[in-house]
Order: C-alpha cells, then structure tokens, then sequence
C-alpha cells in the first residue's frame, strides 16, 4: 500500500438517482462524481438520506431511478459481496470469537487466497493501522479504539475501490473521535482508497474531507471542499446547518456589479453586501434573501474599520473556550453570536451585563436566496483548492 495521489478520474459515479420507500422519497435525483483517491462525506442530520445513498452503493438498496457505477461498470444489479467496495459500519460488526487476525484473514479466504499472501497482506495492513502485534487478541480484549482500527484494517485489507464508511466514529468518546479522525484521514492519504463518509458531525466532516456534499430532504444541497460548504454557502439551510451563523432575512432594493443592497426584514435598515455565486451572480430587485455572518466575522466597533452595519447591543453571555471567547450579544430584540480572538483590542474588557457596539465588514456576510431552497446543479459545486483560506476552518483542520 503506498501513497497515492487524487486525479480528475471518476471511481464512483452516482447519475440522477432516486430512492423511494412507497410514497416517501428518500434520495431524489442525486448525482455525485466521486474521484479516485478523494474522501467525499455525505453530511447531513438524521433522515437526510445519506445513509440510504451509502446503502444504496453498498448493494443493500436498488435505486428506483438513476444508476450507479464503480471503475466504469454499472452496480445496480450486482450484489453487495460481487462489488470492489469495503464497508466499516458504526457497530463494526467484528466476529467476537475470532481473533484480530482471523478477522482480517475473512475475507481474503473466501477470495481463496494463498495463506502466505494472507500473512503478508494481514501484517502489512496491522503496521498501517498501529495494531502489529495483537493479531491474536480478542476482539472483547482491546479497547474501543482498537477495535475500530481492527475494523478498518478489515475493510482495507481486501483492497476495495471505494471504502464505505457509515458513521464508524460515532460511539465514541470526543477525545479518541478526535484522534482516529485524523488517524483515519492518514489512513486514507496513504493507500489512496477513495473513502465515501457518512456523518451528520459537521466538524468531523470539515476536519477530514476532500469534498463534502450537504444533503437535507434527500437532495444534495451543496457539493464543494470543506472551505465552499462553510464559507460561501449556496443555500439558507446549508448556511445554518454547517457551522454557527448569524442569519438575517431581507429583500434586495439594488443590485449591481460592484454587490447589494439589502434591506432588512426586522430592523427595517439597508446594508451592503457582495453578490452570491461563484462568479458574482446578480439578484434582481425585490429578491428574498439570507444574510449569513460568521460569529469569528462579528467584530466590536474599533476593532475594524469600515464596517457594513453596526449594532448597539448588550453583552448577555460570555464563554472561555481557549484560544477566544464567545459571546451572546443582544440588540433591537435580535440575539447575535460572536466569538473573538482574545488578542483582538478591549475584547477581554467585555462582560455580561456590559453594552457595546459591534458589526461586520460587507465582504464578510455571505447572501443566499431564500426564494429556491436547492440552487441550479452547476452552482452545486467547484475544484478543491489546495488548502483552507478562513483562518477558522484552518485552524478546524489542523491535521
């Protein structure tokens, strides 16, 4: 297994499907092109339809539209076990009376594999998941982190295509989740198996993906990197979902090359804002509108010039959380979240009870409509850049 780098080439190929329960939809008109070499995550919360998506590549659903292709070959008739794929589920589904090794080895047998290449394979894909050594130890005898490796290891070591992945961390405590995601995305940039994810953990999927792609009510919402899905989403529910924000509602009173402006329903007051889109896309007059801020990108008046809009408000709440603190501010009856850096200027001199002024800068809000809840298919999604520009994200995805 050696390092492997993602191309432009498809691996997974989901084309305009549709899954239906009865009348209920439970995946509508999905279609997701998955690299070779990528960590793709399905985000979304619970009933979205990413676990129905995931089974349905596994072989467990048949579509009831569209069609589903792996390396080229379509799958839609195949059964699960015919198919190049690995699957690690949430309760890992170990055999408790076999060894760590003869877990492993499973698979390999049914292949009918030679037993020294069952050895080889068996001890090289130990020392990729740390656990060289224990390959006679009961599952009930490790803990829960290395049981999990275990079931990686399982899933690895047939060398599938594409490794499924349906939420595998989520019984765990913060502090090992934490550490096996980025043993996980280690993992995964070392043997270049292209890992489709299911999770509704919105940090998990910012902190270990190549793309993500965000889906509510069985469609997919937004399809970008970690960087698109937080800091320029497409939609009013990806903006709210992924992420804290502060969202305001408005109508668009002029528009223009140079942005908006955008009056707003509760405070009855215009401010500026850049034009949605990818590439600047115009909203004409009388558009419905959200208005996402960021609570980093929520500053106190004297901290930053220039700012779009400001507020004089009350601070209610205040909550030490390391490297910054966040605060609850109130104003006009509205509640706003904001989190600042300590070294930011008169920060630390805020307290509950205290009044302040505070704002945004106009390039920092983000605008959604609010009249289309699924933006057109080309706005879906972009290239992956090479790495996060928003300090937050960056920080997020520290690996």
């Amino acid at each position: 297994m050696s390092d492997i780098n993602i191309t432009n080439s498809s691996i997974l190929e989901i084309d305009r499907v549709h899954k239906r329960f009865g009348v209920h939809h439970a995946v509508r008109d999905v279609t997701i092109r998955v690299r070779a070499g990528e960590f793709l995550t399905l985000l979304g919360p619970s009933g979205c339809g990413k676990t129905t998506l995931l089974r349905m590549v596994a072989g467990f659903e048949t579509p009831s539209e569209g069609e589903i292709r792996i390396a080229g070959r379509r799958m839609n008739e195949v059964p699960p076990y015919e198919r190049p794929i690995g699957i690690v589920f949430q309760n890992l589904a170990l055999f408790p009376h076999l060894s760590v090794g003869e877990n492993l080895a499973y698979g390999l047998r049914i292949r009918r594999m030679a037993r020294a290449e069952i050895h080889r394979q068996i001890a090289e894909v130990l020392a990729l998941v740390d656990l060289t050594g224990l390959e006679d130890r009961r599952v009930h005898e490790l803990s829960g982190g290395q049981r999990q490796r275990v079931a990686l290891a399982r899933a690895l070591v047939i060398r599938p295509k594409v490794l499924l992945l349906d939420e595998p961390l989520g019984a765990l405590d913060l502090k090992l989740r934490r550490q096996l995601q980025q043993e996980l995305k280690r993992i995964q940039q070392r043997v270049g198996t292209t890992f489709v994810f299911v999770t509704h953990d919105q940090e998990e999927a910012l902190t270990m993906s190549d793309r993500i792609a965000v889906m509510q009510g069985g469609q997919v919402e937004q399809l970008g990197t970690p960087e698109d899905v937080y800091a320029r989403p497409r939609t009013p529910f990806v903006a709210q979902f992924v992420g804290d924000t502060n969202f305001l509602t408005g109508r668009v009173v002029a528009s223009g090359p140079g942005g908006m402006q955008i009056r707003l329903d509760k405070l009855e007051r215009v401010v500026a804002a850049p034009s949605p889109g990818p590439a600047g896309r115009h909203l004409p007059e009388g558009t419905r509108v959200g208005l996402s801020i960021r609570p980093e990108h929520l500053v106190t008046a004297g901290t930053q010039d220039g700012l779009a809009l400001t507020f004089e408000g009350t601070v209610v709440a205040r909550s030490y959380i390391g490297a910054s603190t966040r605060y609850t501010l109130e104003a006009d009856g509205e509640s706003y979240v904001a989190v600042m850096a300590d070294s930011d200027a008169g920060v630390a001199a805020l307290q509950p009870g205290q009044r302040t002024v505070f704002g945004w800068v106009p390039e920092r809000a983000v605008v959604v409509p609010l009249d289309a809840m699924v933006m057109p298919p080309e706005e879906r999604s972009e290239t992956m850049p090479d790495a996060p520009a928003n300090p937050a994200l960056a920080a997020l995805r520290g690996y």
